[in-house]
């Protein structure tokens, strides 16, 4: 979870202590609480003459994390449209874990045999969990390919 306020101390460089506030107002209500996305983690505010306002944003629900990186806005443009992003994207899609849909054979014969009465099925062997995330209403898989490179 990102920090609200934090204090550096004192220190040989800097006699007084120094307090900073976090601006993100996706985690907290810095000037308003009307852009506090429920689900944020954390981020990071920006802005250059050259990016103008700019906001990376994590948020998580329903055990999907989704990064978010707006650039080149007026403020509060970046609030909006990351949460305008965040919300299509956890309405529309959802995590699909290959590992836990996957079929395991035991000779080459019982695959094909298995893949001849069921040739749309994505078959993958992982030795770690991997997930990807689709648009909810092609759940479940439909003659999708997936390439990976380990």
């Amino acid at each position: 979870m990102g920090t609200a306020r934090y204090t550096i101390p004192p220190t040989n460089k800097h006699a007084e202590q120094t307090d900073l506030q976090n601006h993100n107002e996706m985690l907290y209500p810095f000037q308003t609480n009307k852009y506090v996305y429920d689900g944020c983690t954390g981020g990071k505010t920006g802005y250059t003459n050259a990016a103008n306002s700019t906001l990376v944003t994590y948020a998580e629900r329903d055990g999907m994390t989704l990064i978010c990186v707006v650039m080149n806005t007026q403020s509060p443009n970046q609030w909006l449209d990351s949460r305008n992003l965040f919300d299509y994207c956890f309405d529309n899609f959802q995590l699909f874990n290959i590992a836990e849909n996957e079929t395991n054979y035991t000779s080459a014969e019982q695959k094909m045999q298995a893949h001849s009465i069921q040739m749309n099925r994505l078959w993958i062997l992982t030795k770690m969990q991997v997930s990807y995330f689709q648009r909810q209403r092609s759940f479940p898989m439909r003659r999708q390919k997936l390439s990976m490179t380990m």
